[in-house]
């Protein structure tokens, strides 16, 4: 009798149990539905922040706060999707208020075509004010002025800003046949930091320094002339892409034209600049006409790339990738009128042609054993003609000696092979070998190498890799890694042949005898010594061994907190025909990420970072130096979710950067340049701080609509030497100074309202 109630109650806690499970998937379809509808948006609010142009110099590079206290904050998004037809729009913005807006705009019908309209802007302002007397800034002609005394011009606060628009097309017609195309235009406009200077040389320019000037004449000058930037970049891309069974491929081309306004600067110097200590003086003989000699600037240019990449799917563990691509760059630009050519010559004709070919494998031959391998070969064909673009002046009787470009053709070949093996108790082991090949070309008998004391041809290196990870569930994994490289010559050391101003005309490179004990042959032209204690070498050119060491670590005891741990110390050391030049590059690195969920109102993230990096050379004339660069970064993120309407949060940023300048006196250098380091005390430090505070509250007002209100304080410290030393500012010889304000403080305010429409 009782059995009919009891299985009653167990057929209505069954249906309840299904009531609760179905209200349950009708709340999960409410949520998921409620995330992916799209939905317009729109916010509006005001910003402003603190102090004057200099104050906000580095805090307002970007973002136009360093020109304007305050501005509009303007985003909106706009929807529209048609379930039946699956035909869809989107128009978003972003910081239209802003130096750096963004406009998007996207339609398509899905599965069949899309189309796509994007639209950015962002300026640059430099974070140096100049004071300067030049006229002309922003155009090609500009004129030196030379100012009674260092800030009695105007300042300038350069800029440049870039504004590209993009079209861009996707079409369907399988689903294993698409192509997609698109064009980019991006126009840059504005002032870039630049400038001109030359010391007299009776070498290379004769007849600067007369033979009869004294010291009451400037034979030196440095000066500030702003780059004009009035240049158009266009980018065409389209490809097929196609799947064919087991076969995916991809044929594009890529073109990119580039076009410049302006090919020179052209200086209006006067007769008259400040000598080292700031007294007016007249130029030397010939200065002045060289310093008025034009700037070249970047000319136009074009290339154009056809590529056709895939992959061949041989099972599901094997996969072959492959890439070939043909490039063919032009330099073709009619030289100015400003330029005295060779005879016959308009244009330089430049063409350089580039040939990519790259293959890798992928593999499991194994169950626990993986295999990867690639090659990559890319040869540029440099068919640039030949022609006598250059003169080196040498005092009489002499003549000039007269040189031609130095078009080359290097040649690199890389690559790649990794063994993986899948041990007992969680252990994985990997080792790899790595060779490179690089052909630096033929340098032509005709051109000069100048500055260098010796190049080589061809370089090789070999490199072996090794790796152990161990993964103890998911709750900690750990790796160790080690890599050691070797680059080293495949090719004897060439040694460039100097304009003698004695000589006829000697151009081009030799072999030579890179051997310390070298014995001068009674012939310069058959292997002479190149080496010498204090030379320079260009250091890709010297041999280098390379070691690295690399730790890395992951925790999550439990399920609301995770840390990471990595770390990584490596070094470089150069050796070559001397005792000075690059000798050692070493860094060390070393950081921490945390992330706790205390509760379901707070999180917490936290990072902390150590870098130090240094580098050891000496100079060709005398001293050694060790450069340090010491970088400590931290940072703190709190967030907060107070009932269903209250969002907050604070982020704590730290920055100190510290570039340490060792110098001393090589054992050979004079008593006298001894004394002076040891007066002087070298360069100073140079110091980078930053301390930014970022807190937030969001109050959402109803379902459709909140507030959001942002506060940021930011603090830099930054005393860089060329800037201004000791409240000084750098000077040129027409006293334009050059300077930055060293502490800088700005608190900044922005209120927004955002309202979601249904």
């Amino acid at each position: 009798m009782r059995a009919r109630p009891i299985a009653s109650f167990r057929v209505a806690t069954l249906a309840l149990a299904v009531l609760s499970a179905l209200h349950a998937v009708h709340a999960e379809d409410d949520a998921v539905k409620e995330l992916t509808t799209p939905k317009d948006s729109m916010t509006l609010g005001a910003g402003a922040a603190s102090g004057d142009e200099k104050d906000r110099a580095r805090f307002g590079m970007f973002n136009g706060l360093r020109k304007d206290d305050g501005h509009l904050l303007l985003d909106f998004g706009l929807s529209r999707r048609d379930d039946a037809t699956g035909f869809w729009t989107q128009l978003w913005t972003r910081n239209l208020g802003l130096e750096n807006r963004e406009v998007r705009l996207v339609t398509g019908r899905q599965g069949s075509w899309k189309l796509g309209a994007d639209y950015s802007e962002i300026v640059r302002r430099d974070p140096r004010t100049i004071n300067t007397g030049v006229q002309g800034i922003g155009s090609a002609n500009q004129t030196v002025v030379l100012l009674s005394a260092p800030g009695a011009g105007q300042d300038q606060n350069l800029a440049l800003k870039r504004q590209g628009t993009t079209l861009s097309i996707d079409k369907w017609f399988t689903p294993g046949l698409q192509v997609e195309a698109s064009a980019k235009v991006e126009n840059k406009n504005g002032s870039r930091f630049f400038g001109k200077g030359f010391t007299c040389t009776s070498t290379a320019a004769p007849g600067c320094l007369a033979a009869t000037a004294t010291s009451a004449v400037t034979g030196w000058a440095l000066l500030m002339l702003p780059e004009p930037v009035d240049s158009t970049i266009r980018q065409f891309e389209a490809r097929v892409n196609m799947t064919l069974g087991k076969l995916f491929l991809s044929a594009g081309y890529y073109g990119n034209l580039y076009s410049n306004a302006n090919s020179a600067i052209i200086p209006n110097v006067p007769g008259t600049l400040l000598n080292p200590v700031g007294t007016p003086l007249p130029l030397a003989t010939g200065l002045q006409s060289i310093l008025n000699l034009p700037v070249a600037l970047p000319p136009d240019s074009e290339s154009h790339q056809f590529s056709l990449a895939g992959n061949y799917r041989f099972s599901p563990s094997t996969v072959v990738n492959f890439k070939f691509a043909r490039t063919r760059a032009r330099q073709n630009e009619t030289f100015s009128t400003v330029f005295t050519p060779p005879a016959g010559v308009t244009s330089l004709n430049g063409r350089v042609d580039t040939t990519l070919a790259q293959m890798s494998i992928s593999a499991r031959p194994l169950r626990d054993v993986t295999f990867n391998a690639n090659a990559r070969h890319e040869e540029k064909d440099d068919k640039t003609p030949l022609a006598v673009y250059n003169i080196f002046g040498v005092p009489a009787p002499n003549s000039p000696k007269t040189y031609t470009n130095t078009p080359l053709s290097p040649e690199r070949f890389l690559a790649k092979a990794e063994l993986g093996w899948r041990l007992p108790d969680g252990y994985r082991l990997s080792a790899g070998v790595d060779h490179e090949k690089l052909d630096h070309g033929t340098f032509p008998p005709t051109s000069v190498v100048g500055g260098l004391s010796g190049i080589r041809q061809k370089t090789k290196e070999d490199g072996y890799r090794i790796e152990l990870k161990r993964s103890m569930g998911e709750s900690a994994t750990g790796s160790i890694a080690w890599v050691s490289t070797d680059r080293n010559g495949a090719s004897d050391w060439l040694k460039p042949v100097s304009v003698s101003a004695t000589v006829g005309p000697q151009t081009g490179v030799i072999i030579a005898d890179p051997s310390p004990t070298c014995v001068a042959p009674p012939s310069t032209q058959v292997n002479p010594c190149i080496y010498s204690r204090t030379a320079i070498f260009p250091f890709i050119f010297m041999d280098r061994r390379r070691e690295k060491l690399r730790l890395m670590a992951h925790f999550q005891p439990v399920e609301n907190f995770s840390i990471q741990l990595y770390g990584e110390d490596g070094k470089d050391r150069y050796t070559g025909p001397t005792e000075h030049g690059l000798r050692k590059f070493a860094f060390r690195m070393g950081g921490i990420d945390a992330n706790w969920t205390l509760n379901d109102t707070w999180t917490l993230t936290a990072y902390a970072m150590n870098g130090k990096q240094s580098v050891d050379a000496g100079h060709s004339t005398g001293y050694d130096a060790v450069l340090t660069d010491d970088n400590t970064t931290g940072g703190l993120t709190l967030t907060a979710s107070f009932g269903p309407r209250w969002n907050v949060g604070a982020e704590l940023t730290s920055v100190n950067d510290v570039l340490t300048y060792f110098q001393q006196q090589d054992p050979l250098a004079s008593a006298a340049n001894t004394r002076f380091l040891a007066e002087q005390g070298g360069l100073p430090d140079v110091t980078y701080r930053l301390q930014s505070l970022k807190l937030f509250a969001t109050y959402l007002l109803n379902r459709q609509s909140s507030i959001r209100v942002d506060l940021v304080h930011h603090d830099t410290l930054f005393n860089e030497w060329t800037y201004n030393f000791r409240g000084v500012p750098f000077r040129y010889n027409d006293n334009t100074t050059l300077s930055a304000k060293e502490r800088q403080r700005v608190n900044y305010v922005g209120v927004s309202y955002q309202f979601r429409f249904r």
